[in-house]
């Protein structure tokens, strides 16, 4: 915990119905120990941003500068002079690297789907790790890095991500190699998706079906034979479907009128 500041407050006893008089034992006027209690204050409320507070700054402000007393070292990435303590040193060896370059480095390794990040020096055994990190990196980045680790510890038949592009996110199926059924809905958009096929949910066919189709002739052949199977129509002029759902058989193309069904 941070530094406190302690006050000693004075206990005093209640005055009770037709009496003044205080039941304080003092020497001096000094109260005695027992009979206080220890109220604590952290500087930063003591000082509450109040007037206090910036005489405090004031005050401070003309000490001695002791930056120059603090010893340096030459960072071995970006090769400048830096305070040494705004270092981190790997873990298993004495290589020291300014935070700056180290948040840096953990972000390049993180965006190379690198997620067991060693020394920068090449052959080196020094290993780094978002827990030993966590002082210098930002949330995000110490999210995203321990959040990869926890990825990789799920076995890959386990583990895919959702099929819609605005959702991907990480699915765990732990009923995977079960013979249930396979139809299941995304946790986080709740949409309909296959967790055989991993795809979004194909409701008029099976997976074989599905498999067979995609496999000779991709997206194209898959939507050929729904609409062959739903009887849709293709309008002759701008070659759109179109699937009748209600009223008479006269479609009107965007183009020009035909008659479809």
């Amino acid at each position: 915990m941070g530094n406190k500041l302690v006050v000693l407050v004075p206990k005093c006893n209640k005055l009770k119905k037709h009496k003044k008089q205080r039941n304080l034992s003092t020497t001096n006027g000094i109260p005695q120990q027992e009979e206080v209690d220890q109220v604590y204050f952290s500087p930063k409320s003591f000082f509450n941003g109040s007037i206090e507070a910036q005489q405090y700054d004031d005050a401070i402000s003309g000490q001695p500068d002791r930056t120059d007393d603090i010893p340096k070292f030459v960072c071995e990435i970006c090769v400048e002079s830096q305070p040494l303590n705004y270092s981190l040193n790997c873990k298993c060896c004495s290589h020291f690297y300014c935070c700056q370059c180290i948040v840096n480095y953990v972000a390049s390794k993180l965006d190379d789907n690198v997620i067991r990040i060693s020394c920068p020096v090449s052959g080196c055994a020094g290993i780094l790790e978002p827990e030993y990190c966590r002082m210098i990196l930002p949330l995000d980045l110490f999210n995203r890095w321990g959040n990869a680790l926890c990825e990789s510890g799920i076995a890959a038949s386990k583990k895919f991500y959702c099929p819609y592009k605005d959702c991907s996110i990480l699915i765990v199926n732990d009923r995977a190699g079960q013979d249930l059924l396979v139809k299941e809905w995304c946790p986080y958009c709740r949409r309909a998706l296959c967790l055989r096929c991993r795809v979004p949910w194909h409701s008029n066919f099976d997976c074989a079906t599905y498999r067979k189709l995609i496999k000779r002739g991709g997206h194209d052949r898959l939507l050929m034979e729904l609409a062959k199977k739903l009887k849709w129509r293709k309008c002759p002029k701008c070659k759109y479907y179109v699937e009748k759902s209600e009223g008479c058989f006269s479609m009107r193309c965007r183009y020009i009128s035909f008659s479809l069904f």
